[in-house]
């Protein structure tokens, strides 16, 4: 009894190192694999402008559906600017993956009990609040990066270009659209998965691979659904920030320019990343935690 008491204990003390290597095992998989969605996603979000002295003038968002799109950056810039963006991608997945789900693991040992239905959308929004502050500088360096209007010799050369021109607000460029984005996200996502999960565990076997990525698909497409017109907002705040009075000033000016199908724009890219992403991410991240005997 003494031996596993101390068993326990020892898998206690390690249970967050354990979920911060699963986490960034995790997200350095998808990292990889889906880059080219998120290279696409932030294409098609990016209108054509008419500058008129310092007023931007919004004409119109790519006339180019997802495989033209795709299409047209092959033929411009080669194959492998599919993957333009991916070293800050890398940067920022990996580490934020990490502790994103040590953030969960933390949260939901101080409960000290399986968390309620709705306890886990507060759960999921706060840990994807504390990764998105953390790494947002590099996924404004990202987003500017995949766009193609930017040009930085590396991560460190973006960081010190935008601060130097901008300053820390430049940094921090988006940070009220992507918590809006995100933090919503990962609570969805958490609450509907985690629920799925509990539906399934009475008719089958509910730690099988297969199943959490069924569960992962339709969480992240209910997910991405509710939150995409924050995506559109941070995407042109981190893109144009010196043309925005503040988040406020952007919902005013896409929905004057474009209606409310300016807040669409990229969806299925978005969507079909976010969610392959997400349902990859948490299969791998279980079936790592299953090696670890830890449970989550």
């Amino acid at each position: 009894m003494l031996v596993k008491v101390k068993e326990n204990s020892s898998q206690d003390q390690w249970a967050p190192l354990k979920s911060l290597v699963a986490g960034s095992l995790s997200g350095c998989i998808t990292c990889l694999m889906f880059q080219p969605l998120d290279r696409v996603k932030t294409v098609m979000q990016i209108p054509r402008i008419h500058l008129e002295g310092k007023i931007p003038i919004f004409l119109s968002y790519s006339k180019y559906g997802i495989v033209n799109t795709v299409a047209r950056i092959i033929k411009d810039e080669g194959f492998l600017s599919l993957w333009k963006g991916l070293t800050p991608s890398i940067y920022r997945q990996v580490p934020g993956s990490g502790l994103y789900f040590v953030s969960l693991h933390q949260i939901k040992s101080i409960l000290r009990r399986e968390p309620k239905f709705y306890e886990n959308l507060f759960i999921g929004a706060v840990a994807r609040s504390i990764v998105c502050t953390t790494m947002l500088p590099v996924t404004v360096i990202k987003a500017r990066l995949e766009s193609g209007q930017f040009v930085y010799k590396s991560v460190p050369d973006g960081f010190l270009t935008i601060w130097r021109s901008e300053g820390f607000k430049g940094l921090f460029s988006g940070c009220t659209a992507t918590i809006a984005r995100d933090a919503p996200f990962s609570g969805l996502f958490l609450m509907f998965y985690t629920q799925e999960k509990k539906l399934l565990s009475k008719v089958m076997d509910k730690n099988t691979a297969h199943i959490h990525f069924a569960c992962g698909l339709i969480a992240g497409v209910l997910a991405s659904f509710a939150t995409h017109p924050a995506d559109v907002i941070k995407t042109q705040i981190q893109l144009y920030p010196l043309h925005y009075q503040g988040t406020i000033s952007c919902i005013k000016t896409v929905y004057q320019t474009f209606g409310l199908k300016g807040f669409t724009v990229g969806f299925f890219p978005r969507c079909l990343r976010r969610t392959l992403v997400t349902a990859m991410s948490w299969t791998i991240f279980e079936e790592v935690l299953k090696k670890f005997h830890i449970n989550i």
